[in-house]
C-alpha cells in the first residue's frame, strides 16, 4: 500500500535524540523527590503552592477547586505563558496542575499538512493553495456517491500542538522524567466523524512508560468523556491511538500523554520527537507507522498533520 512519510525522520544535526511518555506513575516519583529536595512555599491568590529548587511546581491534589485566576498564576509558575494558557481548556489545565512539574521550552519545526484525495494522491496544503484544495474537496464530494460525508467540505477547524513537561529525576537520580502531551482540538463538531489516529515517536536511548489518552466533547457547560478507542504501545519507538469521533455538537478535544525517562548522563544533548494526527474522510482508518523519530501515513483519504519538537535535555531554567 502506498504510504506518505512526512519529513520527521531526524537528521544527523540532532545527534542523539529521545522522547517522552505517562502520568500515572509520576506522582510517586515526586513524593520520593520531595523528601530529599527542599521546596519553598509560594502564596498564589491565598493558595499555597510549593516550588522545588530546580523550578518544578509540586502537583496539586484537587485543581478543579481552584479559581481561574489561581490556575492561570500557577501555570505561569510552571513556565507557561499567557498565549499557551489561553489555548488550554479547563480539563487540560487541571491535568497539568495535578501532575506538576515545569514546562520545557521546545522548538517546533517541519510542520506539514497533507490532504490525501479519494485517489490516494497527496497534496501539501499551504496558505496559498488552501482555496484550491477546498475546491478539490467539493469536486470529490460530487463524485463520491455518498462515500464521503456531505458535511466534509472545507473542513478546516483542527488545531494541534505538543507540550513537554519536566518532572524531575527518578528516585535513584540516574534518569530525567518528562511527560509529553500531543493535543488535538476541533473548535466545533468535525465535518467527518469516523475513527482518527494520533501518535508520536522518538529515537532510541530513552525508556518509555505507559501512555494515557482522553477524548471528550465540550458543549457549553456539558462535557461528555469518551476516551480513546485504543492505545497501541507495542512499538519501542512510539505510541499511537485511535480516536472514535462522535457526531455531537461542541468542541472535540483530546490528548495523548506519554512519559519517557532519559539518562542524566545525556544532559545538554538534544532530544526530539515527531507528532502526528490523521483525520479520516471515509470509514477507512488512516494507517500510521511509527519509525525512529518519524511517522509514515497511509494513503487513505483524509487530512494529515505532522510536526517535530526538540529541546535540550536537563532541568529547564526556573
Amino acid at each position: 500500500m502506498k504510504t506518505k512519510k512526512f519529513s520527521l525522520t531526524l537528521a544527523l544535526t540532532f545527534g542523539l535524540v529521545y522522547l517522552l511518555l505517562p502520568l500515572s506513575t509520576i506522582n510517586a516519583s515526586n513524593d520520593q523527590l520531595s523528601a530529599i529536595e527542599p521546596k519553598n512555599e509560594i502564596k498564589v491568590n491565598n493558595f499555597s503552592v510549593f516550588k522545588y529548587q530546580d523550578g518544578r511546581i509540586q502537583g496539586i491534589d484537587a485543581p478543579e477547586k481552584l479559581t481561574d485566576p489561581q490556575k492561570t498564576n500557577i501555570l505561569k509558575l510552571m513556565n507557561f505563558n499567557e498565549q499557551e494558557i489561553e489555548k488550554m481548556d479547563t480539563q487540560f489545565k487541571d491535568l497539568l496542575l495535578k501532575d506538576g512539574g515545569i514546562k520545557v521550552d521546545t522548538v517546533t519545526t517541519d510542520k506539514v499538512h497533507i490532504y490525501t484525495d479519494l485517489n490516494g494522491k497527496d497534496h501539501i496544503v499551504t496558505d496559498k493553495n488552501r482555496e484550491e484544495i477546498n475546491k478539490l474537496r467539493q469536486e470529490e464530494l460530487k463524485k463520491s456517491n455518498g462515500e464521503v460525508s456531505p458535511l466534509g467540505v472545507n473542513d478546516g477547524i483542527y488545531s494541534g500542538y505538543g507540550t513537554s513537561v519536566y518532572k524531575g529525576k527518578t528516585s535513584n537520580g540516574v534518569e530525567y522524567i518528562y511527560t509529553y502531551h500531543n493535543r488535538f482540538y476541533f473548535n466545533e463538531r468535525p465535518n467527518y466523524t469516523y475513527v482518527d489516529t494520533i501518535g508520536h515517536s522518538w529515537q532510541t536511548n530513552a525508556t518509555p512508560k505507559n501512555s494515557t489518552g482522553e477524548y471528550y466533547v465540550q458543549n457549553l457547560a456539558l462535557r461528555s468523556d469518551f476516551g480513546f478507542k485504543s492505545i497501541d504501545q507495542s512499538s519501542l519507538t512510539g505510541t499511537k491511538a485511535e480516536v472514535d469521533l462522535r457526531a455531537l455538537t461542541g468542541q472535540h478535544i483530546g490528548t495523548l500523554t506519554t512519559e519517557v525517562r532519559i539518562p542524566v548522563s545525556d544532559q545538554g544533548k538534544t532530544a526530539a520527537f515527531a507528532s502526528a494526527y490523521a483525520h479520516a474522510h471515509t470509514n477507512n482508518l488512516i494507517n500510521m507507522a511509527l519509525g525512529v523519530a518519524g511517522i509514515t501515513f497511509g494513503s487513505q483519504p483524509g487530512d494529515k498533520w505532522g510536526w517535530r519538537d526538540s529541546f535540550k535535555i536537563g532541568p529547564p531554567a526556573p
